[in-house]
């Protein structure tokens, strides 16, 4: 409503000035001038009429979302201008900003997630790791208890107070034949847990009742509580399911009740529990197999809710305490020489907000990992773009500076330029989505094949969302700055003798710090995601070997092993970032002939003589270039044959495990940048290494016996 009586008063704003304008004028003809001297003459007395007109909106408050409106406006008139550029970006941007989104996906559903209970912030498992699912005796060797017995459990119950209910869950799962009525028995996932269970955390019905302390006792009904999902995939959503008997395993059990929508259990896992049963359940379907009768079995992982103000720590150091006089009391681990592992015994209180860690332990480095190298993506893309909007600014520099001077300031420009990177990051961000999705979804399908009800969703959640709005406002503020700031110092002279004609381009070394970052970043992706599969690399790399000299014996596995592992991570690692810093010198200083002299400089070190080709590089700089050029140059040398000392200590003889494939695919990508020549050249020096290489190893290879 505000926003209408704005533009409403803007319109009588307009008709004042006009107004008042064509009194001025109308007194000026009176008084014997031309119409036209007239309108001039009150014109310039008045002052500039959209400067007033925006001075005084700007007293309203609503000026800056017009601007804003404005500079949105005049994007999209840019944008539709120029389709093939915008959809270049866009597509980059989708890629980027979608890869991202997707690894978030997964990180949000899997690392960040809470359980879907009352106060998950208050939940707390006795035990951090993820030991299953049967035990009778000590668990680590750093005396970390996880596992708990029946018996145990209860002892622990009665005497910690500190908590307000202690539940237990199996650690495991287990898998039963479970039938209804007249239909064909089914297989459906199953999980025992205490009594207690659902009121420890929080969690009220669906449909019908959730288990009670009753529920749990010897000689009980047996019952059992579906999951949302399960009763409306399996049972059609039948409200006459609840009361109702099923079969499992052949054993009647009652259904008590529904566990609400989104509730999948205890932890996140791809077949979450179809069902649940109390603890006094598990003799009925294991007979003489059962865990629970089992006094030094176990099998169990202890979940409460501590009560406010608990100090965690010292709740921790008692159920240590109560563990070890337990253990203490029983044969089983006070016999055979177990009394003296005993004092090493102890418990440690992990929060269970988000549940039971084991699929965000199994899985926590290799999302992590993958978020990193998905960064790494996005800010290749942001170089790469910027260097887009770099050359485009410089096609617009003339537009840029007749508009300053006509009076635009270089405020008003830079946020021009913003706004239209911010409106392409944007459009990125959304195309982005539909990567996402198909990107998160693919990943879970490979990761979990036979998942089932499974809790985390391909479909972006509001909080992945709000992370892709973040990222694309960010990724458009990045990308968008440098060029920006650039066109805003586009000086309003530069229009009189011909800005396109200028030969001072300011954005060349920008331009070229860019495709050497691109390049950088390239080279950390490819050796980041190869060494995330270290192995597998070196297993395919010593199989080319065996199929090219045939099989050898053990020590021929060794030769190679050691020369993939010393050689490529140490030579030729440190050898592909030595060259590396130097072409982003090479690049800096504008050297003519750098795809050459970084070609000379890989194989000086490769022979760990890189140093040496600095002397000639440096008088050649000097020779061809500027004498401040020359000089950055040299202190570049410096800063890099200073950072060489610690590389080698680093990198030589550690056993890195860097891939023969890193050193080609990133030199490669090196020489792409360069063009053409750059990647001939490339191609015949990696082709030439790689024979070397070869003809090295065969020779070797030979000396040893077959």
């Amino acid at each position: 409503m505000r926003w209408f009586r704005f533009l409403q008063r803007k319109s009588d704003l307009a008709a004042e000035i006009e107004s008042h304008l064509n009194m001025a004028i109308a007194e000026r003809v009176a008084r014997g001038q031309s119409p036209e001297d007239a309108r001039k003459s009150a014109i310039h007395e008045f002052g500039n009429v959209p400067m007033v007109a925006d001075a005084t909106r700007d007293q309203w408050g609503w000026l800056r979302l017009e601007l804003l409106i404005q500079d949105l406006r005049y994007a999209l008139r840019q944008l539709r201008k120029e389709p093939g550029f915008t959809l270049t970006v866009v597509i980059t941007l989708a890629l980027g900003i979608g890869a991202n989104t997707a690894i978030f996906t997964l990180v949000q559903g899997i690392l960040l997630r809470s359980l879907p209970v009352n106060d998950p912030s208050r939940l707390y498992r006795i035990g951090d790791k993820n030991d299953c699912c049967y035990y009778n005796n000590y668990q680590n060797d750093n005396g970390d208890f996880d596992l708990f017995s029946y018996d145990l459990y209860l002892h622990l119950k009665q005497a910690a107070p500190e908590f307000e209910q202690l539940a237990a869950v199996e650690a495991g799962g287990n898998g039963f034949s479970v039938r209804h009525g007249a239909e064909p028995a089914r297989p459906m996932r199953s999980e025992y847990v205490s009594g207690n269970y659902f009121s420890t955390l929080g969690v009220g019905p669906y449909a019908g009742r959730l288990f009670n302390e009753n529920d749990d006792t010897p000689g009980a009904a047996p019952t059992l509580v579906l999951s949302y999902k399960t009763w409306q995939s399996d049972f059609a959503a039948d409200p006459a399911i609840i009361g109702s008997t099923v079969y499992v395993e052949l054993h009647p059990f009652v259904v008590a009740g529904i566990a609400p929508p989104g509730f999948f259990g205890d932890r996140v896992i791809s077949n979450p529990p179809d069902f649940w049963m109390p603890l006094a359940s598990e003799p009925v379907l294991e007979g003489a197999n059962s865990a629970l009768k089992g006094v030094d079995e176990l099998w169990l992982y202890p979940i409460g809710r501590v009560r406010p103000g608990v100090n965690i720590a010292a709740l921790q150091t008692k159920l240590s305490v109560i563990l070890r006089q337990w253990l203490a009391t029983r044969p089983a681990y006070s016999d055979r020489g177990g009394t003296a592992l005993i004092p090493r015994q102890h418990v440690i209180l992990a929060p269970a907000g988000g549940g039971i860690q084991r699929l965000q332990q199994q899985t926590g480095a290799g999302l992590r990992l993958m978020m990193i190298l998905s960064t790494v993506v996005l800010l290749i893309a942001c170089a790469n773009i910027a260097n887009l909007l770099l050359a485009r600014c410089t096609a617009r520099r003339s537009d840029i500076a007749v508009r300053m001077a006509l009076g635009a300031s270089r405020r008003r420009v830079i946020r021009q330029i913003l706004t239209e990177s911010v409106l392409l990051s944007l459009i990125g961000g959304i195309a982005g989505l539909a990567i996402a999705y198909a990107g998160s979804h693919m990943m879970l399908t490979l990761a979990f094949p036979a998942a089932k009800n499974m809790p985390v969703q391909a479909l972006p959640s509001p909080a992945v969302l709000a992370f892709a709005f973040l990222v694309s406002l960010f990724t458009g503020v990045v990308f968008g700055t440098a060029p920006a700031w650039l066109s805003s110092h586009a000086q309003p002279a530069d229009v009189l003798r011909g800005v396109n004609r200028s030969t001072g381009d300011r954005s060349s070394i920008p331009q070229r710090a860019l495709i050497v970052l691109q390049v950088a970043l390239s080279m950390v992706l490819l050796a980041g995601a190869l060494l995330a599969n270290a192995q597998a690399a070196y297993d395919l790399t010593r199989s080319l070997a065996n199929r090219l000299f045939g099989q050898r014996g053990p020590e021929f596995q060794e030769l190679v092993g050691r020369t993939i592992r010393s050689v490529t991570s140490g030579i030729l690692g440190v050898a592909l970032i030595q060259t590396a810093l130097a072409a982003l010198g090479f690049l800096l200083v504008g050297l003519p002939g750098a795809s050459l002299w970084i070609v000379i400089f890989l194989f000086g070190a490769i022979l760990q003589a890189g140093g040496l080709v600095f002397i000639p590089a440096v008088i050649y700089v000097f020779a061809v270039a500027s004498t401040t050029r020359a000089v950055i140059f040299l202190i570049w040398c410096v800063i890099v044959g200073t950072l060489d000392n610690f590389l080698k200590p680093m990198l030589l003889g550690r056993g890195v495990a860097v891939p023969m494939a890193i050193i080609f695919v990133g030199v490669l990508g090196g020489f792409i940048s360069m063009g053409i020549v750059g990647l001939f050249i490339g191609a015949v020096v990696l082709s030439v290494a790689y024979k070397l290489f070869l003809v090295w190893l065969k020779g070797a290879a030979a000396e040893l016996p077959a």
